[in-house]
């Protein structure tokens, strides 16, 4: 059986609204990340800085008080819920890539010009 070519397999198996949604997948992640909205704004930076700071008073002092433990946890339900968003979005954007990557195996030829 003759392999398919590069334009059959897209013709056949691509859906192009796949990518449009990956490239909105990615926009979403910049917004979470870079710019920060009212509703959901992205705190993780400064939620990795409290953590740090926290920690490092655990070393050196060997113990937090009641309200750094509060903080500690705030800080790391901060980072939990950011990054869980980021990361969906992410995985949306591979799973587009690897079903191109399929696409892209086994082809008989790739035009060039």
């Amino acid at each position: 059986m003759p392999l398919k070519t590069l334009r059959e397999k897209l013709k056949d198996n691509y859906e192009s609204l796949a990518l449009l949604e990956a490239i909105d997948a990615f926009d979403q992640i910049r917004s979470l990340v870079v710019e920060t909205s009212e509703e959901y704004p992205c705190q993780a930076k400064e939620a990795l800085l409290g953590l740090y700071q926290l920690i490092r008073t655990i070393i050196q002092e060997g113990h937090l008080e009641r309200t750094d433990k509060e903080q500690l946890w705030r800080h790391l339900t901060i980072l939990e819920e950011d990054l869980y968003r980021v990361a969906t979005r992410a995985e949306a954007i591979l799973d587009t890539v690897y079903k191109v990557q399929g696409l892209l195996s086994d082809v008989e030829d790739i035009p060039e010009q």
